[in-house]
């Protein structure tokens, strides 16, 4: 088995056989040392710690009752650690090319790793864990896709395990100073409250 180079990265490709003078090979075949397997993820050395603001100059934080929650902060109050997020990015093999980069999102609590993940129902919840090492599925309920917007310093984050439902904020019915961090579905116009800006 070696490596050989292809217009999307590197690629496992495994010798089959020689049949009328032809070589016969197997690519993205699934390796035994440990490495990635193809369409899988790989942890990364690059992990940024940002505050998260959205459009109505809001930040996300962890709430107390470990909630994901956007309200506005004082200047020190967004030097508080559980006012910031880690992007823990992911390297990703196999052949498919996608948009962004694939990122975990998490705050830090009580010497914890609270990660934003999303059910089968498209509900954003917090979960305690350490952002694992190795991802073999193409969807994973903590894994995002991250695109940044062009001529701009706004970002989005698409889920990877529900296909056009992106993170964003929806205005709290029982508190008109805070947002929830929701899935909302879009297709083709950007919706404004998608957009995130990190700072």
């Amino acid at each position: 088995m070696f490596s050989m180079m292809d217009n999307t990265g590197c690629s496992c490709v495994e010798f089959l056989d020689v049949n009328d003078g032809v070589f016969y090979f197997q690519v993205g075949s699934t390796e035994t040392d440990g490495l990635m397997k193809e369409d899988s993820f790989r942890r990364s050395f690059q992990c940024l710690t940002h505050l998260i603001r959205n459009k109505d100059n809001k930040y996300l934080l962890l709430s107390d009752d470990s909630q994901f929650e956007a309200m506005n902060l004082t200047i020190q109050q967004q030097r508080q650690p559980d006012c910031k997020f880690n992007i823990q990015f992911y390297n990703e093999s196999g052949q498919k090319a996608r948009k962004g980069c694939a990122v975990m999102l998490y705050a830090n609590k009580n010497g914890h790793k609270v990660v934003v993940c999303c059910s089968d129902k498209r509900e954003i919840y917090p979960q305690t864990m350490d952002p694992p090492e190795n991802i073999e599925p193409t969807q994973h309920k903590a894994l995002f896709y991250m695109t940044k917007l062009p001529q701009s310093n706004k970002y989005m984050l698409e889920s990877s395990l529900h296909k056009c439902h992106f993170l964003g904020f929806e205005p709290d019915k029982n508190n008109p100073y805070q947002a929830n961090l929701v899935l909302h579905h879009q297709v083709d116009e950007v919706d404004e409250c998608c957009e995130i800006m990190l700072l």
